[in-house]
Formats: structure tokens, C-alpha cells, sequence
């Protein structure tokens, strides 16, 4: 949605103002230097003589000869420093998200007889697809599709395709770790 005219006067008025207060506070530094000197006033004279220096040093700075300006340099410096922190924070918070760890999930029995099955599979070497889980695991497509949406919200499982394009059911790193932990849980002790 674009602003109306009136939003847009209303900002154009406001950029004219800092604008003109920007340019009169410049304009009336030298204005006053030379108010001073003809009139010898001793009571503002050092701080407008220090502010005279210092856009003086200003405009030398800028004014410098070399081939890429000091200010332009800090200026590149000072932006790639502010855009690298989000960049930061995006990588880390990625980063952050993978090494959680595995938390005992509250499957019911249809989602561990779900998931269990999508891990014979992958552990056997073959592509599951939904029809083919829902044969394997008896249940109803219903069930086993809502087993499957509860799995995928644990982030357990995602879908994948194979090199002719078919769409089967894969582990994700997490769900791998999961399958192994309910692996370990349901060896005989002393294996």
C-alpha cells in the first residue's frame, strides 16, 4: 500500500525541517566567527572558536587526497560491522537448533508403530512410501496420516526423493538419534 499525499507532504515537510536546521546550525557558525571578530565578544568567543576548528578539521579530513577517503573506509567499515551481527546471530541460532538434543517425545502407540516401521525401513535400505506404511503398520490411512503429521512436527521425519523422482519417508537427524535411542531401550540388558 502506498502512502497518501498527505503522509507523504507530512514527510517531506519533516525532512525539509531537519534539512534547514542542519544547514542554518552550519550557516550561522561562520556568521557568528565574523560577529565576533568585529564585535570582540569575550563571552562566547572559545566556543565558537572550537566549533570553527572542528569543521575546519572536518572539512580538511574529507578534503584529504588519496585514492579511497578515510571516511568513506570507515564508513564501509562501520556498515559491514553492523550487518555482520545479524549475520551472526542467523548462523548461531541455526547451529543452535540442530545440536538440541533428542527429547523422550509423548508418541502413542500408533506414532511409535509408525515411526518404528519408517526406521526398519530406512535401517534395511528401502524407500517407504505412505501407501506402503500404511499396509505395513495396518492402520488406517487416517491414522497412520496423523501419525505421520505428529512425527514431522517432532521433526523426526521428513520427506525425501529418490533419483526417478518417487517420494518416500526418510529419518531426519533427530529421528535417526530417536530411532537409536528406542533401539537401545529395547535390547536385553548386557547386548
Amino acid at each position: 500500500m502506498q502512502p497518501n499525499g498527505a503522509t507523504r507532504k507530512a514527510k517531506l515537510k519533516l525532512v525539509k525541517k531537519v534539512f534547514g536546521w542542519g544547514l542554518g546550525t552550519v550557516v550561522a557558525v561562520p556568521i557568528t566567527k565574523w560577529v565576533e571578530t568585529q564585535l570582540n565578544l569575550s563571552l562566547i568567543s572559545p566556543a565558537i572558536t572550537g566549533l570553527w576548528n572542528w569543521i575546519s578539521a572536518l572539512e580538511e579530513w574529507f578534503m584529504r587526497d588519496v585514492s579511497l577517503p578515510i571516511w568513506a573506509i570507515s564508513l564501509l567499515l562501520l556498515t559491514a560491522g553492523l550487518l555482520l551481527i545479524p549475520l551472526l546471530i542467523l548462523i548461531f541460532a541455526g547451529h543452535e537448533t540442530d545440536t538440541n538434543e533428542v527429547d523422550s517425545h509423548p508418541l502413542n502407540n500408533d506414532q511409535v508403530q509408525v515411526f518404528l516401521c519408517i526406521g526398519r525401513s530406512v535401517n534395511s535400505g528401502n524407500n517407504i512410501t505412505f501407501s506402503g506404511l500404511a499396509e505395513l503398520t495396518r492402520l488406517s490411512r487416517i491414522a497412520t496420516h496423523s501419525a505421520l503429521d505428529v512425527l514431522m512436527g517432532y521433526q523426526l521425519i521428513t520427506g525425501a526423493s529418490d533419483n526417478m523422482g518417487y517420494e518416500y519417508i526418510d529419518l531426519t537427524r533427530r529421528g535417526r538419534e530417536f530411532y537409536m535411542d528406542l533401539q537401545r531401550g529395547a535390547a536385553p540388558a548386557g547386548t
